[in-house]
C-alpha cells in the first residue's frame, strides 16, 4: 500500500488514473521538496494526433519548479512517457502539471504572471 504522503500528493496536483506521485524527498539543508511523478497507464494521447497511443518507452527524467510548500522549493520529477503514433513518429506526452519544453509547472508560471502584472501596476503607482 502506498504512503499517506505519496496519495496525498496525489489530490493536491490533482492526477488522473494515469498518473501517480511515487515518492516525496526533501532536502532540508537547500529548503527543496522532490515530487516524483509516475505514468502508470499503458496508452496515453498523442499531443501532435490526439490518438489514444501504446506508451512506447520513457524520456529521460526532467524536473520542474513547482508552487513552493512551506516556503521549500518544490519541483515536480518525471521520467515522461513518449508515444509512437500511427505516422510512426516518436512524442514524449505532456506532463500533468508542466508546461511544454519549459521547466516550470503551470501553476508555477501562473503564479509568476500574476505577480508580474501586480508588480507593473505598483511600478506605475510610484512613477
Amino acid at each position: 500500500m502506498r504512503e499517506f504522503t505519496e496519495q496525498f500528493f496525489d489530490l493536491l496536483l490533482d492526477l488522473d488514473g494515469n498518473w501517480r506521485v511515487t515518492t516525496v524527498r526533501s532536502n532540508y539543508k537547500d529548503r527543496e521538496v522532490f515530487i516524483d511523478i509516475e505514468h502508470v497507464g499503458k496508452q496515453a494521447c498523442c499531443p501532435k494526433t490526439f490518438d489514444l497511443c501504446g506508451v512506447y518507452d520513457r524520456a529521460p527524467k526532467r524536473k520542474w519548479r513547482h508552487l513552493d510548500i512551506l516556503d521549500y522549493k518544490t519541483y515536480l520529477v518525471c521520467r515522461l512517457p513518449r508515444v509512437k503514433n500511427k505516422q510512426g513518429k516518436v512524442i514524449t506526452v505532456q506532463p500533468p502539471c508542466g508546461g511544454s519544453g519549459v521547466s516550470i509547472s503551470s501553476q508555477f508560471e501562473g503564479r509568476l504572471l500574476i505577480f508580474c502584472k501586480q508588480l507593473k501596476i505598483k511600478l506605475k503607482q510610484h512613477c
